[in-house]
């Protein structure tokens, strides 16, 4: 497979390259595609409103530029399906002339893998219809929609909601075949969970519905949409679901419409969020914060699942003593930290209720002052508005993450140094100034404590491809490093890299939505292993299966090889 790959991609990538020395030496704008009569084949098999984007074109350049700036590939065509069908028609053209196949929805995925050199790669954006069956509590929507497109209608119009990611703008696809965590997962359990059947074009070009009652036909109406009619089975067989549910998005096929259960919408959403600033002098105390309120097992089973939090922490790179946060004086390397919990019940009065959070509310030590140490409590209409007020809407910028996660027995006073061991590395890593204009780099963490309470005992557990460390977890730390200036980018890198490094021998498990690897940076040991665990073999084999070609190419994704590659 990893040979039939490599030729794929060597022949399309070389086809780019030609064509851009061609179109410098002349100096024109040639477009790099795959031939008139294949542009033109591909143009007539779809329908009208469809896009089919070419290298060199305005909207190429434009449509090539993901979430993360700084990771950007160059396939061969671009297509935005309008319909079902058009989708059909692509994945068959991309087999006819042997093609890859990648899928992009939002493009928010930090290692760019929604997109890949040389591939027919395929936009999902204009599938974006919604609907809802409230009496069996399920929601179907096209992989093209946000969380936004959903969330809104369900919490306004139905008084439900999904398991979702936290920011309104992702889309589902990565988000639901990689597990998806956020502010309901301790109730209900990950978003795959909550899943009940995915439609899907296989990379052979076969419509069909994955679920929990195997495989079945599908077909489309007239005017190209789906038609939810099911048509015969084709296996009783359920390994695809499995695999769909955890292996990752873009590996097994191009998906265009979940179906999912709904939850109750929460009724008293409210958040207390605690700020102080990391002084370099107080950095004992901060750390009996994190012993105390984020790194705590006993305090988070104390809450209840009906609360949940999100730790996050920035240090400046440019600072005036380098050797770290926890030595340094200078007030520029003071930094700040946040630790925001939600409660999404339905008690008003469950902030005054619950004896963890008045704690950190009332915390009060030696050095704190309203300089230091600060608490806001919000209140919110509805789930919908709290999502919407806590969507990232910041502007793209060049990122690098990396993350572990914490089980239970993790959550201890050595997580709380290996993480303040992390920063000073990072900090040591990135201290040299750059000399780019207009910059803002920061270093920076994640704590999502959004693991245990329904995840771990979940019913469909058993039926997914989620790994034991995801399955377990009860925090997940990412690593960052951010900004807008691409000469801060190999620092950045450098920066993630050496801090994570330690971690990964310590904690055996990642989650694979979150990381980034770029040449020599990050090559994540034992990636498949940390990603699905005991699983690995199986995802393969159904790789295997309804991928027999490789068509469908996903870096650190199932099938994919660095050296294939």
């Amino acid at each position: 497979m990893a040979l039939v790959q490599q030729k794929m991609r060597i022949a399309a990538i070389a086809v780019l390259l030609l064509c851009s020395v061609a179109a410098s030496v002349h100096g024109q704008q040639q477009q790099c595609r795959l031939g008139d009569s294949l542009a033109a084949e591909l143009r007539s098999q779809l329908r009208p409103e469809s896009l089919v984007l070419l290298p060199f074109s305005a909207a190429y350049r434009r449509d090539i530029v993901l979430r993360s700036t700084n990771f950007q590939s160059y396939p061969q065509v671009i297509v935005h399906p309008a319909k079902v069908k058009d989708v059909v028609a692509a994945v068959r053209f991309a087999a006819k002339n042997n093609l890859t196949v990648s899928v992009k929805g939002t493009g928010h995925d930090y290692n760019g893998r929604c997109s890949s050199d040389g591939s027919l790669n395929i936009n999902t954006r204009l599938l974006n219809d919604v609907f809802f069956d409230v009496r069996q509590n399920k929601t179907f929507f096209g992989a093209g929609a946000t969380f936004g497109d959903i969330i809104k209608p369900a919490v306004l119009k139905h008084g439900r909601a999904v398991v979702s990611g936290h920011d309104l703008t992702v889309g589902p696809g990565g988000c639901l075949l990689g597990g998806c965590h956020g502010a309901l997962a301790r109730l209900h359990g990950l978003g795959a969970d909550n899943v009940q059947s995915i439609v899907l074009v296989t990379p052979t070009g076969q419509l069909v519905k994955a679920s929990n009652r195997g495989v079945h036909q599908m077909n489309t109406l007239p005017n190209g949409d789906l038609d939810f009619k099911e048509g015969k089975q084709v296996t009783p067989d359920t390994s695809l679901f499995w695999a769909l549910r955890g292996g990752g998005g873009g590996s097994l096929g191009v998906v265009v419409q979940f179906g999912m259960q709904l939850v109750p919408a929460p009724t008293a959403v409210q958040t207390v969020t605690v700020t102080w600033l990391l002084y370099d002098a107080q950095g004992k105390q901060i750390r009996d914060i994190f012993n105390a309120f984020v790194f705590n097992a006993s305090f988070w089973q104390a809450l209840g699942p009906h609360w949940a939090a999100w730790s996050v922490g920035s240090v400046p790179r440019n600072c005036s003593a380098p050797q770290g946060i926890s030595s340094g004086t200078a007030a520029s390397c003071a930094g700040q930290a946040a630790l925001s919990f939600v409660c999404v019940g339905d008690d008003p009065l469950a902030v005054e209720k619950t004896p963890g959070i008045r704690a950190i509310l009332n915390y009060r030590a030696p050095w704190v002052s309203d300089m230091t140490y600060y608490s806001t409590k919000t209140s919110y209409r509805s789930y919908y508005d709290f999502m919407y007020h806590n969507a990232d809407t910041s502007n793209y910028q060049r990122q690098f993450v990396s993350n572990v996660f914490l089980s239970p027995q993790d959550m201890n006073p050595s997580a709380t140094g290996r993480l303040f061991t992390a920063l000073e590395t990072m900090q040591r890593v990135a201290a040299v100034p750059l000399a780019g204009p207009d910059s803002f780099e920061t270093l920076g963490f994640v704590v999502s404590l959004v693991g245990g309470g329904a995840v771990p005992g979940h019913p469909e557990a058993a039926k997914t491809s989620i790994s034991r460390a995801f399955r377990t977890f009860a925090a997940e730390l990412v690593l960052t490093a951010g900004g807008k200036d691409p000469a801060w980018d190999l620092r950045a890198y450098q920066a993630v890299s050496d801090a994570i490094a330690p971690l990964y021998k310590l904690y055996p498990g990642s989650y694979q939505n979150e990381v980034s690897s770029a040449e020599g940076f990050n090559r994540v040991p034992d990636w498949q292993a940390r990603f699905w665990g005991d699983n690995v073999a199986r995802l393969l084999a159904v790789k295997k299966q309804y991928d027999p070609q490789g068509r469908m190419v996903v870096p650190y994704g199932l099938g994919w090889s660095e050296q294939g590659q």
